[in-house]
């Protein structure tokens, strides 16, 4: 769940991050999320 913490981090303040992240109000709110972490998984090396 690394790039769902940096695709929020990249879009409010860390701090106003909540300590847990529900994933379905991630999509709800970020029309985008889903391609987005689709990119940066497709981009990230395998290990």
């Amino acid at each position: 769940m690394e790039e769902t913490a940096e695709f929020l981090a990249e879009r409010q303040p860390v701090v106003d991050l909540p300590p847990m992240v529900d994933l379905d109000d991630v999509v709800a709110c970020y029309d985008d999320y889903l391609e987005r972490l689709e990119q940066r998984t497709a981009a990230s090396p395998a290990p």
